[in-house]
């Protein structure tokens, strides 16, 4: 990221990426940014179209330690969740919205089980097959799995793509 754009971002609160064609040189600048701390204050996130790996998300959130609202959108290329196991994560993430992320696993929400701070859950249009009955109830309020969970809005994904 410019010099110039980095040195406004300390106090920045929130943030929103369209990550869709991502030169490498952008990526790579997106990353070194969120190393270098410029993304520490950032408190709700939002990425739409990202072409990160699992890796590359984790290491972008790492420099988001506030993080309490995370929406990912329209990321069909999404087949992990494992970095919502990142100790940062499960205490400081409250909100979780997942709107047509359809090549996730369903057995990926084991990894959503871990944040047992969240507030707020939804997954809409997301994971390559419906969740079942048991599952829904595991993510419902008032779940020993989320004990803080208020809201859970869930959409199965849509049959045609």
């Amino acid at each position: 990221m410019p010099q110039k754009i980095t040195a406004q971002l300390p106090h920045l609160c929130r943030i929103e990426f369209g990550l869709a064609n991502l030169s490498a040189a952008t990526r790579a600048a997106l990353l070194s940014a969120a190393a270098e701390g410029h993304f520490a204050c950032v408190q709700d996130a939002s990425l739409n179209f990202a072409q990160l790996s699992a890796d590359e998300l984790s290491a972008l959130l790492a420099g988001m330690p506030q993080l309490s609202r995370l929406f990912l959108l329209r990321w069909p290329d999404l087949h992990s969740l494992r970095w919502l196991a990142s100790p940062q994560l499960v205490t400081s993430l409250r909100d979780l919205a997942v709107f047509r992320c359809s090549a996730l696993p369903v057995s990926e929400l084991t990894h959503v089980y871990g944040l047992t701070g969240l507030h707020t859950l939804v997954l809409t249009d997301s994971f390559e097959a419906p969740l079942s009955a048991h599952s829904q109830r595991l993510l419902a309020p008032g779940s020993k799995l989320l004990p803080h969970l208020k809201v859970f809005v869930y959409e199965p994904p849509k049959q045609s793509r």
